[in-house]
């Protein structure tokens, strides 16, 4: 699967469950935390096609609906070189997300470009050491009132 293939799925597969992400992953989510608000359930690392490598992924879910708070995707640093130039490319209406710019603090922070969907928004984050190489996707779904 490539990179777009795998975006997709996840977009189609809303709103998520752990069974859904499971489907999609071919494999099984392992509570990894949980507490009286929320559960993350994690999996990896996933290698798919052009050698793009899932070095994590952490499926949140609130305690007791189990809504999906976040669907974050890791990218393993060494091997990503999906550029911001391929992600315009697949999603023309991506935007900067400036609420995340970087303050400086940390090698690790993120730049995010955010597409929005009817359900909240996928955002594809970019770390500051490595401008154009993807590092993670966040599927950020609406906060309902």
């Amino acid at each position: 699967m490539k990179l777009e293939e795998l975006v997709q799925n996840l977009d189609a597969a809303n709103p998520w469950s752990t069974e859904k992400v499971e489907s999609i992953f071919c494999t099984k989510l392992a509570l990894s935390r949980s507490n009286d608000s929320f559960a993350v359930y994690t999996a990896g690392p996933f290698l798919y096609e052009e050698g793009l490598v899932i070095e994590e992924t952490h499926l949140r879910l609130k305690i007791p609906t189990n809504e999906m708070i976040r669907l974050i995707l890791n990218l393993e640093d060494d091997t990503s070189f999906f550029t911001l130039n391929r992600i315009e490319k697949n999603w023309p209406d991506v935007q900067l997300d400036s609420s995340t710019f970087p303050r400086g603090q940390s090698w690790d922070e993120k730049r995010h470009y955010r597409v929005e969907r009817p359900w909240g928004q996928i955002s594809f984050g970019f770390k500051e050491h490595r401008p154009n190489c993807l590092a993670s996707i966040t599927f950020i779904p609406k906060t309902w009132p």
